[in-house]
């Protein structure tokens, strides 16, 4: 179909009352100590944040406000917070926050009074995860020093009581040079009934090191939380080689994964029974990790991808790719120090970021084990990998993918790209200047993108890498947080990081998308049916609207409708849900992946100027030609209808 036919397609297009949508900065805060960590509630109530502080390092951020709402004081001024690796943990009712000797557990039903708990838990605590069903908070905690006794710990949520506890020493950190093993990533990790957690082995402080590995049944039938396995013990299997580096449990909680430095094991897990499933070296031994590698361990039911740093001879500055599935080993070796990876989550396919490329790896059909090599493989050079490059650096829906990466001194480049093809295809990329990165993360729909920076907390359309918001709270600088860099609900954004040796800084976003979603779309020839999405603000002065589709037919010739009234009607292979008075927006073909972004200018569009005022509900449609269809050879998304403020 031609585009003057699609135009007098349009043309023939012929209500609901909209609501007010926001997507504004809530409020942004500079004047505090260095935030390390942040989680939102699961309800999107609150935000608790770690602050590196001696004494009241837990903040709690009411998220329909932005304000705070908690500060309550913890600890001693004799215990100096430090690094952590995942600092907090949240429910709905509690929140669980490390600081720098001591577990503190907060009741957020009771803010003025929040404490109902506080506990030491060693020098230095790792890590901290809560189990779905959130009643227990296992805590790998820090080491014995002193008056402190280090270990791991669980604990009950409701009241705080410690349940269990277990020796054994945390990993330290240590960027001198001096230690030869690296900053791991994670030490923890939980279901219902399991946890796995790490502990190291060090002859000396600057010696070689190994990982002991430690497996709990959480619901043991002694009524007490209980260690069934332990390397090292009589009757098991040895300890793994080099330090501990990262853990991960499978979707289905059957199969728990340690990985060490140098090596890596599984094992089935079945009620209070624990069975080696496989595991010892890697291929070709590939060597210690350095500063590399910010998570190395993703996982699938069926499979497992790790990364390892090629450090020795006769070629060092690679990223070794292992893919094992149960008695079968894929190996690849691609350019660059391992960053990051991540699983799509249907499990088809991983993405993985190295400081020089990024590379996708199918998961099915693998052939015979053995050297395989990735399906794509794009240069994208980062300026510094490691800690300095960013903590988490990809992020992938089943369809899409973004990877940010430090580029130069001081910017950030967030590349985006579509997998619909079961490729690799770059759709975008986009400079954040004068912010170094530190965190992408995505909503729970997996259609937006946060970046998180050292100065800015930035939000993206994930389909097309479009920018709808971004704000910078600080000024440019080179400082980074322990743990974790920006947090995201449905409709809220949260940043943080900091500016200054001790000074931190939070910006609290309300991201709800506009509008009110209506009328259902069918299915185009992509087999699946395009859905629109509203973002910026519902405000005629501030002219931010941003329109966005997903799900459309690939690379198609189409354009966003306007117009004064809702309609419910055929349309060629679609349905017509905008109508009365009714104009089109300026063409826009969707890309590779079938989505598109356009930013909406109300004095530039053709619709007549002042057409949109204050209080006015107008509604939105993407229409678009589909010349694989076997039908009328156009399409439709759904809809949404706005009403704009001021």
């Amino acid at each position: 179909m031609s585009t003057s036919r699609l135009a007098a397609v349009l043309g023939g297009l012929v209500a609901l009352s909209g609501v007010l949508g926001a997507q504004t900065l809530q409020t942004s805060v500079s004047n505090v100590l260095a935030m390390d960590d942040v989680e939102i509630t699961p309800d999107q109530r609150y935000a608790v944040v770690r602050e590196n502080r001696s004494i009241g390092y837990a903040r709690v951020y009411d998220l329909a406000t932005g304000q705070l709402a908690a500060n309550p004081a913890l600890g001693s001024f004799s215990e100096v917070c430090g690094e952590v690796l995942d600092a907090v943990a949240v429910t709905n009712t509690r929140a669980i926050v490390l600081g720098g000797r001591r577990a503190a557990i907060l009741d957020l039903t009771n803010l003025a009074n929040p404490l109902v708990a506080e506990v030491l838990v060693g020098d230095r605590p790792n890590d901290v995860a809560i189990t779905p069903d959130g009643t227990l908070a296992v805590v790998r905690g820090g080491n014995s020093d002193g008056t402190v006794t280090g270990g791991t710990f669980v604990f009950r949520l409701a009241d705080g009581a410690q349940l269990a506890f277990h020796p054994g020493a945390a990993p330290r950190y240590d960027f001198s040079g001096t230690v030869p093993y690296s900053f791991n990533t994670d030490s923890v990790a939980v279901t219902n009934r399991h946890a796995i957690t790490l502990s190291i082995l060090q002859a000396t402080p600057s010696g070689p090191a190994d990982t002991r590995v430690t497996i709990w049944d959480l619901q043991h039938s002694s009524g007490v939380p209980t260690v069934i396995l332990e390397t090292g013990a009589p009757g098991g299997r040895g300890d793994l080689r080099g330090a501990p580096h990262d853990v991960a449990i499978s979707p289905d909680g059957h199969k728990v994964l340690a990985r060490s430095e140098q090596g890596f094991a599984a094992w089935l897990v079945a009620g209070s029974t624990v069975q080696f499933y496989f595991g010892g070296g890697l291929t070709n031994d590939p060597g210690p990790f350095s500063d590399t590698a910010m998570d190395s361990v993703e996982v699938t039911n069926t499979r497992f991808v790790t990364l390892s740093n090629v450090a020795g001879a006769p070629t060092p500055g690679e990223t070794q790719v292992d893919i094992v599935a149960l008695g079968n080993y894929w190996t690849s070796r691609i350019p660059g120090r391992p960053h990051d990876l991540a699983i799509t989550p249907d499990g088809r396919f991983a993405i993985v970021r190295t400081g020089a490329v990024v590379a996708l790896y199918g998961l099915e059909n693998m052939g015979m084990p053995g050297p395989i090599a990735p399906i794509d493989t794009f240069p994208e050079p980062a300026g510094s990998d490691g800690y300095l490059g960013g903590l988490d650096s990809v992020a992938a829906s089943n369809d899409a993918a973004v990877t940010i990466a430090r580029s130069g001194a001081a910017d950030t480049r967030a590349v985006f790209w579509s997998l619909a093809r079961g490729r690799l295809q770059r759709v975008s990329s986009t400079l954040i200047p004068g912010s170094r990165p530190l965190d992408v993360v995505l909503t729970p729909d997996r259609r937006r993108v946060v970046v998180g920076g050292t100065t800015k907390t930035s939000v993206f359309h994930l389909g097309s890498g479009g920018r709808a918001f971004e704000h910078q709270a600080v000024i440019p600088n080179n400082f980074y947080p322990w743990c974790d860099g920006a947090a995201a609900s449905q409709d809220r954004v949260v940043g943080i990081g900091m500016w200054g040796p001790q000074a931190g800084w939070i910006t609290t976003v309300d991201a709800t998308p506009l509008g009110t979603r209506y009328c259902t779309a069918n299915a185009n020839s992509t087999g699946r049916a395009a859905s629109i999405l509203a973002m910026g603000r519902a405000s005629v002065t501030a002219n931010s609207l941003k329109l966005c589709v997903d799900g459309a037919a690939r690379g198609a010739r189409g354009r966003f409708v306007q117009g004064t009234t809702q309609a419910l009607l055929p349309f060629g292979d679609g349905v017509q849900c905008v109508g009365g008075t009714v104009f089109g927006l300026r063409f826009l073909d969707t890309n590779v992946g079938g989505s598109g972004f356009l930013p909406v200018n109300f004095a530039a569009q053709t619709v007549p100027a002042g057409m949109v005022q204050p209080g006015s509900t107008w509604h939105y449609q993407y229409v678009f030609l589909d010349p694989d269809s076997s039908g009328f050879g156009i399409n439709s998304s759904d809809a949404v209808a706005i009403t704009f403020g001021p």
